[in-house]
């Protein structure tokens, strides 16, 4: 398809322009949005650059996307060795590729996950049948530590009871 503007270029690019109520959809090639994009921004950007906002950080924050002048993040960007995932594929798509992005892009990720989920550590649900089980183990990590402590306190009768109590959780097991 040629573009709609100058009709000599493949049209690579859909443009919807809104004014007043009055929406007009083009499809243009690369040079065509470019120009367009200049207009907007000499239309529109000396009201963002009054405050110190270019068109580039208002498309960032429209977008969540990395932006180095006018082009995406593609090539240089960082990738996961295991899924080949990068950090703005992540964003645009919401999903994290695989395990191991979430130790290549942690950086980058944990201010998101902890904004939220509201913490950064997963701890799951215990389902009903186990829930016996752990409580018991629990209780016995529970109880070590308080007999490492008592024994660095010379309470060694203290010691010895919590000794027992951990011996005979260890046998409900």
């Amino acid at each position: 398809m040629l573009c709609e503007r100058c009709k000599q270029r493949n049209a690579t690019t859909h443009y919807t322009q809104n004014i007043n109520g009055t929406q007009t959809e083009m499809h243009i090639c690369e040079k065509c949005a470019a120009e367009l994009s200049g207009q907007f921004e000499n239309e529109y950007g000396k009201f963002f650059n009054n405050f110190g906002l270019g068109l580039d950080y208002m498309l960032t924050s429209l977008l969540g996307q990395d932006f180095i002048g006018e082009n995406l993040l593609t090539s240089k960007e960082e990738r996961c060795p295991m899924c080949q995932s990068t950090l703005s594929s992540i964003r645009k798509s919401g999903n994290v590729g695989c395990s191991k992005c979430y130790e290549t892009f942690k950086e980058q990720l944990m201010p998101f996950i902890q904004r939220i989920h509201g913490k950064t550590s997963h701890n799951g649900k215990i389902p009903e049948s186990a829930n016996s089980t752990i409580n018991i183990k629990n209780q016995i990590a529970e109880a070590e530590k308080e007999m490492k402590s008592a024994i660095e306190a010379q309470e060694f009768e203290k010691a010895a009871e919590l000794r027992d109590k951990i011996n005979s959780l260890k046998a409900e097991l």
